[in-house]
């Protein structure tokens, strides 16, 4: 296998790097967060959403005083304060900070896509070509297991260590992206 690996003394000018005119309507970049609410469930409104809909809006006070011109006891001390208790919820809500927070829990790397032109100026196969063929490899892993981990792990007998036996293929090539015009705006200031 062809595999490159960079020593830290190596600086960014001298890695493997492919360069190209990038139009500004040519890139699209496309950044997916995952954020949650643990917590959202955790009020009145998710426990009794029907009792708590009629408390917000005022609706059980008319209700609860027609029960009790039905059956009597209006005029006692316990009614009156029962309506009163229940008119005073009315525009309330079970909201919290607590249960409206939100947490970040990870994202999915960044997804860039980008139109690159090409031009052959001496030599087609060095600078089209090539370029793209790196790209190409760039996209896909540096090494991909023939076999299962399994049977990876029967055919070595674990000697490959415990993270070679586990994972035995090699991610793709970390990348970066570095606009030629940034260098410039940066020596400028």
């Amino acid at each position: 296998m062809d595999k490159r690996t960079l020593t830290a003394d190596e600086s960014f000018e001298s890695r493997r790097r492919v360069r190209g005119a990038l139009p500004d309507d040519g890139r699209q970049l496309r950044n997916v967060f995952n954020w949650t609410s643990p917590f959202e469930g955790a009020g009145a409104e998710s426990k009794a959403p029907s009792l708590s809909a009629m408390l917000q809006s005022g609706q059980l006070t008319p209700t609860l005083q027609a029960l009790i011109d039905r059956f009597g006891g209006g005029d006692t001390a316990t009614a009156q304060g029962a309506l009163s208790t229940i008119a005073s919820a009315q525009g309330r809500t079970g909201i919290t900070k607590l249960n409206s927070t939100q947490t970040f829990t990870g994202m999915p790397p960044a997804k860039f896509t980008a139109t690159l032109h090409f031009r052959a100026v001496k030599d087609a196969l060095t600078e089209v070509r090539a370029p793209v063929q790196q790209l190409e490899e760039w996209a896909v892993p540096q090494l991909l297991a023939n076999d299962s981990v399994i049977a990876n792990a029967v055919k070595t007998g674990g000697d490959n260590g415990v993270f070679q036996t586990i994972y035995p293929s090699v991610v793709p090539q970390i990348l970066g992206l570095r606009y030629g015009d940034m260098n410039a705006a940066a020596r400028r200031h």
